[in-house]
């Protein structure tokens, strides 16, 4: 017998809960101890799995502009780590395989903040991080190093 619809509504709620906190950076554990209805980290695996999967179900309209751009990201995602593992297989340029590392990085933040999993930078706030911004330091070092 399906749970009432009310039942319905709290485990989703929960659920969306269990997403917000991994998308905050807290651990399994840490949102297992929170919510009071869920013993396990496994279950709060579990819950953040039903929640995005009810995301996709709810996205999937077709003709949807979010659907059609994470189809974009996942074709691109493919293609990115297609270069990456040919270029650490062989005897390559190992600039080839931090571009596609920066670039796999790229697409996970552009997926993160179209399905709400990071928040979108305030506005006249830079939406790089401090790693990127020590990247870009270190790639101008080495520029000035003739690298």
């Amino acid at each position: 017998m399906p749970a009432s619809q009310r039942k319905q509504r709290e485990v989703a709620e929960r659920r969306e809960r269990v997403l917000g906190k991994r998308a905050a950076g807290l651990t399994y554990q840490q949102i297992a101890d929170s919510e009071e209805t869920l013993s396990t980290a496994s279950a709060a695996v579990q819950d953040a799995a039903r929640a995005l999967q009810a995301r996709a179900r709810d996205r999937v309209v077709e003709g949807d502009p979010l659907t059609l751009e994470l189809e974009r990201l996942e074709t691109l995602e493919r293609a990115a780590q297609t270069v990456m593992r040919t270029a650490a297989t062989g005897n390559t340029n190992p600039a080839l395989v931090l571009k596609a590392i920066d670039r796999l990085t790229k697409i996970s933040a552009r997926r993160s903040m179209l399905l709400g999993l990071a928040s979108r930078p305030k506005q006249g706030e830079s939406s790089t991080s401090g790693l990127d911004e020590v990247a870009q330091q270190r790639r101008k070092r080495r520029a000035a190093q003739g690298w």
